[in-house]
């Protein structure tokens, strides 16, 4: 059992002061099998959230907050003396550290990770573990009058104690304990950052398509579940075949201006392509991927890890999930996730939209659905709010028509014109 509660970040990017996002549920009655039961917690977590927002307001921002953390936390150990840390503060703070904390559950134990650093050093980092329900500190460690002061729980000091001396100013002690001790509680806070999230935004580019063929070759359950998926965008799709292609590479198939050292050394590599070709029930029509829609292009390049994910139940970072894809198709990957038949090991999504057709109470709840703003009343950062936070909001209001409106935030999406146009007069 692996999920994500809560995140908090402070002077990052477009976010000044502290804003936090939370997975878990409002005592809102409605949906409630759109939320998951957590063994050994009172509360329920939320399989999906979605993040609303005009361009520029942030959304990209709080995705990409997640995605750094990860990054600093995973390549720290190969930062050297005196190289600075990556640091991205808000345009007007850039004196001001940044700080980030954040709630998780790791094979099925509830951990809060905290830390806050500027470009020479850590300065404030801790980690605590909830066993049971009860709060216990692993470490804790802080800059203070030019020198670091650690602290543990007493079953944590003898084994800690010793990796003081191996610690740097600039490498997440995290990272650093997770080098030289095998400690559950640090193997498995670590890994959650390595392996259970994934992340999915425009900066990264994963190239997954590649990916999503080798588990169509190998797991049936998934191409099951994938030609599901296909068969959203386009009924008459029968089956898929597919393939991938490694070849190793000739040196008589480079240009021949190529250097020789330089052949010879990218001749000892090989290439991998991929063969995928989508089969109809129209005899004899198939078609090989490169004939087909974005769309369905699309689905190829997410599909295989999104649905890997929600067979291994992990967490899900997506950017605008909507893109290229049908709105249709959007939807139904968000059902994949609420719906329990498949998202069976709980996985969660976190994605960021534009996609008004999902604003839908009788689909979402209020607690799933977030909303970002930035502009002149924010002192130009960014403002995070959920919309069960937002009281007067109907159980049967049209939410849909109210964001473009510009109800939930200071600045409406769309004139009164084109809501009048969309949605009447009423």
């Amino acid at each position: 059992m692996n999920y994500l509660v809560q995140f908090s970040l402070k002077n990052f990017l477009s976010f000044m002061d502290k804003e936090t996002f939370v997975f878990f549920n409002s005592s809102d009655e409605s949906l409630k099998n759109n939320l998951l039961e957590i063994e050994n917690e009172k509360f329920t977590l939320s399989p999906v959230s979605a993040i609303y927002g005009a361009n520029a307001s942030g959304k990209t921002n709080l995705l990409k907050a997640i995605g750094f953390l990860k990054f600093l936390l995973t390549t720290s150990s190969t930062r050297k003396v005196n190289d600075p840390i990556p640091f991205l503060p808000f345009k007007l703070s850039q004196d001001e550290p940044t700080t980030f904390e954040i709630i998780f559950i790791s094979e099925g134990i509830r951990y809060g990770y905290f830390t806050t650093f500027n470009q020479e050093r850590i300065l404030v980092e801790g980690l605590y573990t909830y066993p049971k329900g009860k709060q216990k500190k692993v470490f804790e460690r802080e800059y203070l009058d030019g020198k670091y002061e650690y602290s543990y729980s007493r079953e944590y000091l003898s084994i800690l104690k010793d990796i003081e001396l191996k610690s740097l100013p600039n490498k997440f002690f995290l990272s650093t304990v997770a080098e030289w001790s095998e400690l559950p509680e640090i193997k498995n806070s670590i890994d959650f950052f390595e392996n259970k999230i994934v992340i999915n935004t425009d900066y990264l580019n994963p190239n997954w398509q590649h990916y999503t063929t080798e588990q169509l070759e190998k797991n049936e359950e998934l191409k099951k579940m994938f030609l599901k998926l296909l068969q959203e965008i386009n009924p008459t799709i029968k089956n898929i075949k597919s393939k991938i292609i490694r070849k190793k590479m000739n040196l008589e198939e480079f240009p021949s201006e190529l250097p020789i050292e330089l052949k010879l050394l990218m001749g000892k590599g090989e290439t991998i392509q991929t063969d995928i070709k989508i089969i109809y029930d129209k005899e004899n029509l198939v078609l090989d991927l490169s004939e087909e829609s974005r769309g369905i292009q699309k689905l190829f390049e997410i599909g295989g890890p999104l649905l890997d994910i929600l067979l291994k139940g992990e967490v899900l970072i997506f950017d605008e999930l909507e893109t290229s894809l049908h709105p249709l198709l959007a939807r139904k990957i968000v059902e994949l996730f609420i719906n329990k038949k498949y998202n069976k090991k709980g996985a969660q999504l976190l994605f960021s939209t534009h996609d008004t057709n999902l604003l839908d109470l009788n689909f979402l709840r209020r607690d799933q659905i977030w909303i970002t703003e930035k502009g002149k009343e924010t002192n130009y950062s960014t403002k995070l709010v959920c919309l069960s936070q937002i009281k007067g909001i109907r159980k049967d209001e049209n939410i849909q028509k109210g964001f473009l409106q510009g109800k939930y935030t200071k600045i409406p999406f769309l004139t009164g014109a084109y809501i009048t146009k969309l949605y009447g007069d009423e």
